[in-house]
This record gives C-alpha cells, structure tokens and sequence, in this order.
C-alpha cells in the first residue's frame, strides 16, 4: 500500500512540475536561472552555444546574438534550429539583471505564421547548424511595457521540447501539436553571455 502510495505523489509531483513548465512559458512567469545543460534525450543528444560580438552596447541598439547547435546523438530532425524571426523560435531567450532576477523573454513567444516542413533540419551524428537571433535592447516583445535600464545583463536560451517536434506531414500544419510543445521548457540550455547596456546621453 505504501509503495502505491509513493508511486503517486511521484506521479503528482511530476504532473506539478509539468504545469509548472506550460505557466512559465504562457504566462511569463519567472524562468529560474542555471547552468547550460547538453540535450539528452535517449539516443537524441547536442549542445547549443550562444555568442555575441556586442559585449556593451546602448540602449535601444539590437543584440546579435550567434547559435550554433552541435549534434552529438543520432541523426534527428530539428526544429528552426537556425532561428528564423519568421517563425515560433524553438527556445526562449531568458534576461536576467545582475542579481540574477529573471526579466522577460527576449523572443516572440508565437508568430503567425504556420511552419513549413523545411522549418526542420536534419543533422548526422557530429555535425553543426549555425543561427542568429537579432532583438532590441529596450523593451521585451513580450510586454512592450517593460523598459530596460543601464545595467549588466545575462541572456540565455532555454530550449523548449519544441525543437524535438517531428517533422510534420504537409496535411498536419495547422501549427496546434508545436504550440503545445512550444509550452514544455528545459530540454537544452546554452552558455549564458553576459552583456552590459549604456545609457543614451543626449547630444
């Protein structure tokens, strides 16, 4: 009885933890900050890099931002893994100020428009695919009511189960299972990249 018991609030906990997850991502809701961590998903395996050239720059000025993803699991398909601003972004590009404190998504979290099934990449074991993301440093798209201030920042990209979608069959693309998967974070992170904002002194 007692294991049957154990068995769910194991079941309950992780039900919880789901929720958690689709409410972070719907709602905004804090993302806690840490460390990058490789995706590993039984034999699904990589790692996602995250650079920028633009280390101080101004407010208002947009952050380039480089993604490399490398495949070191079997051959998969992989969803927008070259960031297209056309389409849902397969992560969520977490702010967090000098203390730590999580800010806001960076990215849209839902575009219009329906992805194509060339959306998907597909990657042999050990090889690369390289993106960029390009997002202004004075209000989150988001919530256009959140304004940036002179600081030090960290960005990271927290991966959602959305990059792992199948590639979908043309008849499938109303875009309603990647919306559910776009919900369910955590699967991968990148390195965080700190940046400094300055303030724009009038001339």
């Amino acid at each position: 009885m007692r294991q049957f018991i154990t068995r769910g609030l194991i079941l309950i906990t992780a039900a919880w933890q789901l929720v958690g997850c689709v409410q972070r991502a719907n709602r905004g809701l804090a993302i806690p900050p840490g460390p990058p961590h490789a995706l590993a998903q039984n034999a699904v395996q990589g790692t996602a890099t995250l650079s920028t050239q633009q280390t101080s720059l101004l407010i208002g000025q947009y952050l380039l931002l480089q993604v490399q993803f490398r495949n070191t699991g079997a051959p998969h398909d992989f969803y927008n893994a070259t960031f297209d601003p056309n389409i849902p972004a397969p992560a969520v590009l977490a702010i967090y100020d000098a203390k730590g404190r999580y800010l806001g998504n960076l990215l849209p979290a839902w575009q219009t428009a329906v992805p194509e099934p060339d959306a998907w990449v597909t990657l042999p074991t050990g090889a690369a695919v390289d993106g960029s993301i390009s997002v202004p440093t004075d209000k989150f798209p988001e919530n256009g009511q959140i304004q940036l201030r002179p600081g030090n920042y960290t960005v990271q990209l927290v991966y959602t189960q959305a990059y792992l979608a199948p590639r979908p069959a043309p008849e499938q693309l109303d875009g309603s299972a990647l919306r559910q998967q776009l919900s369910v974070l955590d699967v991968m992170r990148s390195n965080p990249v700190t940046i400094q904002l300055r303030a724009v002194v009038p001339k």
